[in-house]
């Protein structure tokens, strides 16, 4: 698991309304923790990142990256997941079965299920 900076951690927690009391105890992260990721500046595990966006109701790269920089990198994934659904879609049953026992395979798969729920979520969101 890597570690990152979460530079807009604080602007986008604020911008929703969310105490730093209430993000702890939502994001099941002590407040410490969250200090020292906002004000002082410590790099976060990926999976606080991850249970602190779903927290806050956001995609986790909201909190690394401008939101311009988050939706045309959401738009390039979305259409990297549409060429790989086409290739999926012309592969034999077996070829599938075959992708879908191998740990690449459960891999592609997975992360077309996450985009599919992000889009998901944007467009209720939005």
């Amino acid at each position: 698991m890597a570690r990152l900076e979460l530079p807009r951690l604080r602007e986008v927690r604020l911008s929703k309304g969310v105490g730093l009391r209430e993000l702890s105890e939502k994001a099941h992260v002590s407040r410490e923790t969250l200090h020292g990721i906002e004000v002082i500046g410590r790099s976060a595990w990926s999976r606080t990142r991850d249970k602190l966006a779903e927290a806050l109701d956001v995609h986790p790269w909201e909190l690394l990256f401008p939101p311009e920089q988050v939706t045309a990198m959401l738009e390039a994934d979305r259409h990297e997941n549409v060429l790989i659904k086409r290739q999926l879609a012309a592969m034999s049953e077996e070829e599938l079965r075959e992708l879908a026992e191998s740990e690449p395979g459960r891999k592609i798969l997975a992360a077309i299920e996450a985009g599919d729920r992000e889009r998901e979520r944007q467009q209720d969101a939005g």
